[in-house]
Formats: C-alpha cells, sequence, structure tokens
C-alpha cells in the first residue's frame, strides 16, 4: 500500500536532486571553457533570469498531489555569469495551464507573488552555478485544475525602464 505523504516526500526528494542536477548543468554551460571557474559578476545588469522549477509538498500537511512549486531563479548578466540581483522587485506567476505568454496573460494568472530587494537577500543562496533565489511557492485553496502549470518570472530594476523576463516555465503537476 502507498502512502501520499511518502510519496510526495519521495518525489519532493527525486525534484531536490533534479534542481541540484540541473542548477550544475548551468553552473557548466555558464561556465564553459573557464579553467578558473565561476566568477561572481560585479556591478553588472541583469541581462537574463532562467528559472528552474518541479513541484512539490509545500508545509507540513501530507499531501498525495503537490500543493505547491519549488523555484530556483538565477539572474544573468550580459557574458552569462550568474549574480546577485541588483534593488529592484521579482514577480513570479502562476498560470493555471500552457499557452504563449499573450494567452496567459488574457486569462490572468492563477497566484502570483512579488518580492522587494530586502526579501530577495532572505531568500538568495550560494549554489554552484552562483548566486540564486530560492522559493516554496504553494497554491491557493484549490489546486489548479490543469495537469501542468506555467511559471514565469520578471525582474524590474529599481529605477530602469525595462523589465527582464524569463522564458516561461511548464511543469507538471500530476498524470492525468
Amino acid at each position: 500500500m502507498r502512502h501520499g505523504w511518502c510519496d510526495s516526500a519521495r518525489r519532493a526528494g527525486a525534484m531536490m536532486a533534479l534542481l541540484a542536477r540541473l542548477a550544475a548543468v548551468v553552473g557548466v554551460m555558464g561556465v564553459a571553457g573557464c579553467a578558473a571557474g565561476p566568477t561572481r559578476a560585479e556591478h553588472a545588469q541583469v541581462s537574463d533570469l532562467r528559472v528552474l522549477a518541479a513541484p512539490s509538498p509545500v508545509g507540513s500537511e501530507p499531501s498525495a498531489l503537490p500543493n505547491g512549486v519549488m523555484a530556483q531563479v538565477y539572474a544573468l548578466s550580459g557574458d552569462g555569469l550568474a549574480m546577485s540581483l541588483p534593488p529592484g522587485r521579482l514577480s513570479l506567476r502562476l498560470y493555471d495551464g500552457r499557452g504563449t505568454p499573450a494567452e496567459l496573460e488574457q486569462i490572468g494568472p492563477y497566484a502570483s507573488w512579488s518580492y522587494s530587494s530586502e526579501e530577495l537577500a532572505d531568500v538568495e543562496v550560494e549554489s554552484i552555478a552562483g548566486p540564486a533565489y530560492g522559493f516554496l511557492l504553494r497554491f491557493e485553496d484549490e489546486p489548479p485544475e490543469a495537469t501542468t502549470v506555467t511559471l514565469t518570472a520578471r525582474f524590474q530594476p529599481r529605477g530602469a525602464p525595462e523589465a527582464v523576463s524569463a522564458q516561461p516555465v511548464l511543469i507538471r503537476i500530476r498524470q492525468r
């Protein structure tokens, strides 16, 4: 007999291992050909965001289904190095289903989260790929209806007219 909580914990452990491997790949890609290893981009502008995400049980309540998403956000400078975000605001949006960015904006987000520079400092971690920001994003009372959700990230630097957006990430939260 399978127990929902054990399966969720096993899946969460597997997802954490997957995210760690993906972070290592991102780090290797960012420093390929660099014998000295990665260096931190100092005083650079953010040119791109990368998001790694997986379904996850969030909180202490056992659940047979994921009740949230675990995500790591990486800010990249123009030379492709991971960097700490400068002052600004990071917004994450979760959409119920998949679609083009225009279609997703039309239906609106299922949930959204916004973080100030001060809040981001509390979730910044040093990974093998460089600075990253880790989030456990809990679903609202009712989980999304679709089997796949879309996560987007957008960073608006303080005082800058242009925001930087990540490519949308598709996350399968359950089997059909």
